[in-house]
């Protein structure tokens, strides 16, 4: 078993493209806030945003550590994703499909 976790299902469909959507959606509020960073409101913006990666990674990972999945990875990309210069990256994204990959692949060899 990856790390982790005492269940062992697999990620959903419905679950995939729920968390999937969501983290699309906080990695273009990032870019939105990284493009307006000039102004005020982009810092404050960027200070809001910081506080959603933190809420996102916390939730995000604790999902994963139930479903005994790649959470530590998870959590790598999720904390690249603190970093101000690259956080306008898709990093979180990426990083999330590539451990519901290998989550749903080493739970799928386990059966």
């Amino acid at each position: 078993m990856p790390s982790g976790g005492s269940s062992s299902s697999r990620f959903s469909t419905a679950e995939i493209v729920f968390f999937l959507l969501v983290s699309i959606a906080l990695d273009a509020y990032e870019i939105f806030a990284t493009v307006t960073s000039i102004a005020v409101i982009g810092i404050l913006l960027h200070i809001i945003g910081i506080f959603i990666d933190i809420l996102w990674t916390g939730t995000i990972n604790m999902v994963f550590y139930q479903k005994g999945g790649r959470w530590a990875l998870n959590l790598i990309g999720d904390l690249i994703e603190l970093i101000p210069v690259v956080d306008f990256l898709p990093i979180r994204t990426v990083v999330f499909i590539i451990a519901v990959i290998l989550t749903n692949r080493s739970q799928k060899e386990a059966e």
